[in-house]
């Protein structure tokens, strides 16, 4: 590995541990290279500007999550386990700062800030096809709808626990095995 490159990534990890700690409100150029012990216009030696900056560091913490996710369940699941399982893991302590930002990215992206909704963009996807990936099905047809589903239900899941929801993602997982069990045959009577 050439030395920029050796250089570049040793950067990005500082900055992707500083964004996790500190979440994105403290990300002025200046301000984060002061965090990481260096000068702004050292970090535009290695990076094009402040957007491929943000890129690198923020793709580096979502692999590091996928990373994580990947190691807490080697096998693919049904979707009634993938689901509290990864209820599970975003309410995890050690992932609340990766939910945090998580909430802060996508705060930013649906404001209309571009390189979030570009960054936002390509972390769901990489997570989508994580569940897609981790999601025992018995028919093909019903992978990419349940894996919608579970990642809609996770997504909710972060911003239940954000706000102290934590009674409401227990009921849901409460709905959820009830409705994969069966319990639940008719709408009505969910009242």
């Amino acid at each position: 590995m050439k030395k920029t490159e050796k250089k570049r990534r040793e950067l990005i990890e500082k900055l992707a541990a500083y964004l996790l700690a500190n979440g994105l409100q403290q990300s002025s150029l200046r301000r984060l290279a002061a965090a990481i012990g260096t000068s702004d216009r050292m970090l535009l030696h290695y990076f094009t500007n402040k957007e491929d900056l943000m890129n690198a560091a923020l793709s580096a913490l979502a692999t590091q999550l996928e990373d994580i996710l990947t190691n807490t369940r080697a096998e693919p699941m049904p979707f009634e386990v993938l689901v509290p399982h990864l209820a599970a893991f975003v309410a995890d302590p050690r992932i609340q700062p990766f939910t945090r930002l998580w909430l802060e990215i996508t705060a930013r992206a649906s404001a209309g800030e571009t390189t979030m909704t570009t960054v936002a963009s390509e972390i769901m996807t990489s997570f989508y096809q994580w569940v897609s990936n981790n999601l025992r099905v018995e028919d093909p047809a019903f992978r990419e709808p349940l894996a919608g589903l579970a990642l809609a239900t996770v997504e909710g899941c972060v911003l239940l626990e954000a706000v102290g929801g934590e009674t409401k993602i227990k009921s849901a997982m409460a709905g959820l095995a009830l409705l994969t069990k069966g319990t639940l045959s008719e709408p009505e009577q969910l009242g």
